[in-house]
């Protein structure tokens, strides 16, 4: 009828007819002359088309998206409070109302075994910079270092000590550099909840525990006072060697022996020397 009747037409593509097997293209008759669409017209009304339907696929994924990761957080969730309330179930103490952590003897990764005298310091700073905060709970060095050279299971570790939280490192130090590995674990889960490699400079170690610090403060949501900030940004001394000296003298002083604790002195009043403001030098001297 194209030709016999003056009447425009148009084209609605090929079209699936029942009983028919090939497609049937199809027309729509336009009564009124004029009506007929252009080529540009019918381009952009074929654009138009897949437009909408590209936009109406994106909204269905972003939906399904939303979707999927809704029921993955209520899921774990979920699964968090299930191993939370296992783990309180069969902790030794019941967990406190505030985040609570022990932190674990640093592994000595360095060839020398007598580099251990360092791997402990950094623990033990570590502790006794977490300690002074009045919103978390610190285990004591000599309840969490009771696992020093042993493998642990960190959730062991929680459940026995009764704390949520559970730091663990190591250290290496060789020609005037430092490698520290160190990661935050939730013991109830046994997920990771924050980990990082330092690579520095021997002289960077107080940098590296007051990071260490921080991150543990920023992941645990610990509530600081303004004079607990303060103390958190404080070194006790920048001499890496008088913090070595001090770190040794320690070591030697925990052996309880009179030899020991004469050469504790030594090294403190040596690190006195480097730097006559180092308060912990002052503190460990007056009880050696």
């Amino acid at each position: 009828v194209e030709s016999k009747l003056k009447l425009e037409y148009d084209f609605l593509g090929e079209q699936q007819v029942k009983n028919i097997a090939k497609p049937v293209r199809a027309y729509k008759v336009l009564l009124e002359p004029g009506q007929a669409l252009t080529r540009t017209e019918r381009a952009l009304r074929k654009l138009a088309r897949g437009w909408r339907k590209g936009a109406l696929v994106a909204m269905a994924a972003v939906l399904v998206a939303l979707v999927a990761a809704l029921a993955w957080n209520l899921y774990r969730q979920s699964v968090v409070e299930s191993a939370l309330a296992a783990f309180e179930k069969e902790a030794a103490f019941p967990l406190p109302e505030k985040p609570s952590i022990a932190v674990l003897a640093f592994q000595n990764m360095s060839n020398d075994p007598q580099q251990e005298y360092f791997s402990d310091g950094l623990s033990e700073n570590i502790i006794t910079r977490l300690t002074g905060l009045s919103g978390l709970l610190v285990i004591a060095r000599n309840s969490s270092f009771k696992y020093k050279g042993q493998p642990v299971d960190v959730r062991q570790v929680g459940r026995e000590l009764g704390v949520r939280f559970v730091l663990e490192g190591s250290v290496q130090q060789a020609a005037g550099q430092i490698r520290i590995n160190v990661q935050l674990i939730d013991a109830a889960t046994g997920n990771h909840l924050w980990a990082e490699s330092y690579d520095r400079q021997m002289q960077d170690v107080f940098a590296i525990q007051d990071e260490i610090t921080e991150e543990v403060v920023t992941e645990l949501a610990v509530q600081l006072t303004s004079g607990e900030q303060a103390r958190l940004y404080h070194r006790g001394t920048d001499n890496i060697q008088a913090n070595t000296l001090f770190l040794r003298a320690l070591k030697d002083f925990r052996v309880m022996k009179r030899g020991a604790n004469h050469q504790a002195r030594i090294r403190l009043e040596k690190a006195l020397a480097l730097d006559p403001d180092y308060s912990a030098a002052y503190m460990l001297l007056s009880i050696s």
